[in-house]
């Protein structure tokens, strides 16, 4: 048997592998730190990159330029001047953490150079005295605009677009945009009630609201109270009143518009007009009938014309008001054989045309029956449509009645008896809303030598 060697290894040999490893890592380790400083140049090139692609957005946003001294702005687009990083985060063109590498300020600034934002390292004059912009926080004031705001202060209508204008300059106020119904413009003024009434310009120091006065004009004005759509046939009132601060109002018309025209095109007649002195004013009363041109309806318009007052005060506002004039059409539902319940008695709908849908109601039949839809008579007649289908109501079956029925289903089997070799069928259905239908018996072939002697209740009988 062979004697297994158990020494370990000598010093010698422990030596000369230590000396070798000291040989590799002496190779590996400049590469390995020449590596990862190649990579950290590459990352702080990259941000330095992201800083000059970040600044040439945001120094092109208005709000920005402000920080630009005079003319700086147009020496820093045209590449004669510089901003450091520290200027651009003081002044948000950067966020802090674009302007730090390993908490540590990123030295270097950014200019144009060929149209194009370019980041300069921080060597020789490149970031330093004259090649730097001015650049600060403050805007000058030579700069600075100032914008008026217009408050129409209980205008029932219009607008006016806000004014812009230099500081410490003259300032036009704009003419009034808006309305306010009864009132006429009395001027801008420096509060919503009392203060200072403007000339017509002001020197702007800041940022101003001017208020909208106004004056009564002592106009009647007129609306129209409860006028609403009206059904082909019925009758409906409709009020115009009108008030002022004096009474006496008086409406020189109240009218249709085109009246024969809308008589005979849009379907719509008047059958009245009356009018009642009120403390305050006048109230006319107007009768109005839905009718129909041809195969459609229209609408009914009303205007009150010219009013004034005791005193000569005109309004001609002409007070318009407009409603729909629809055709109505009903249908009704009763319960006909074998049913239990229906989802409605009646049903309509109304339209400005000549027809409209509405949808058949549900039906419940009673036990042991099935739906058979809805029909014109209360037992058999024609099938106008199953519950839940649309139907379509016009003139032609307007206020008609549709029941719903429900039908039975009866099944008989059939069997070969004794001496049968074959049946034409072994079963056979018929539904009636009746108690019973009759089918036909199929055929039956005997068995050879046999005749067939018909259908029985048993086998052999």
């Amino acid at each position: 048997m062979k004697k297994i060697n158990k020494k370990g290894f000598t010093l010698v040999e422990l030596l000369t592998v230590i000396v070798i490893l000291i040989a590799i890592l002496m190779i590996a380790i400049p590469n390995i730190t020449a590596s990862l400083n190649r990579s950290e140049d590459k990352q702080i090139k990259a941000q330095k990159q992201s800083i000059a692609s970040t600044a040439n957005i945001s120094v092109n946003k208005k709000n920005y330029q402000e920080n630009f001294n005079n003319n700086d702005y147009k020496k820093f687009k045209d590449g004669i001047c510089r901003i450091t990083v520290n200027q651009l985060e003081n002044y948000n063109y950067i966020t802090e953490k674009m302007a730090k590498y390993k908490g540590k300020t990123i030295e270097g600034c950014v200019g144009y150079n060929n149209g194009e934002m370019v980041f300069y390292e921080n060597e020789g004059n490149n970031c330093t005295g004259n090649n730097l912009c001015s650049i600060d926080n403050s805007v000058p004031e030579e700069t600075k605009t100032y914008t008026i705001t217009y408050n129409g202060n209980g205008n029932t209508g219009g607008s006016t677009e806000s004014t812009t204008c230099k500081a410490n300059e003259s300032c036009s106020l704009r003419s009034n945009g808006f309305t306010k119904t009864g009132y006429d413009f009395d001027g801008w003024y420096t509060q919503v009630n009392g203060g200072t009434k403007y000339s017509g310009t002001t020197t702007l120091t800041n940022d101003i609201t001017v208020y909208a006065h106004w004056k009564d004009n002592n106009k009647p004005t007129c609306s129209w109270e409860n006028f609403k759509e009206v059904i082909v046939g019925n009758t409906e009132t409709a009020t115009l009143t009108c008030t002022d601060k004096e009474s006496g109002i008086t409406p020189t018309s109240i009218t249709t518009s085109n009246y024969t025209s809308f008589l005979n095109v849009n379907g719509v007649t008047i059958t009245n007009i009356s009018s009642t002195s009120v403390t305050d004013g006048y109230k006319y009363t107007i009768t109005y009938k839905g009718v129909t041109a041809g195969s459609k309806t229209g609408y009914i318009e009303l205007k009150q014309g010219v009013i004034s007052d005791k005193s000569s005060n005109k309004n001609d506002a002409k007070s318009t008001s407009k409603v729909n004039v629809y055709n109505k059409f009903t249908i009704n539902f009763e319960k006909g054989v074998n049913v239990s319940s229906i989802g409605t008695t009646s049903s309509y709908c109304r339209t400005t045309e000549s027809k409209c849908d509405i949808t058949l109601p549900t039906i419940t039949p009673n036990s042991g029956y099935n739906v058979r839809g809805w029909f014109d008579t209360t037992n058999g007649g024609t099938h106008k449509g199953n519950a839940g289908a649309t139907l379509t109501l016009n003139s032609s079956n307007n206020n008609t009645k549709y029941y719903a029925q429900a039908e039975i289903t009866f099944k008989l089997n059939f069997a070969k008896g004794v001496n049968v070799s074959s049946i034409g069928k072994t079963s056979d259905t018929c539904t009636t809303t009746g108690t019973a239908c009759t089918i036909p018996l199929p055929t039956i072939t005997a068995n050879n030598g046999y005749t067939v002697d018909g259908w029985y209740t048993a086998s052999n009988s």
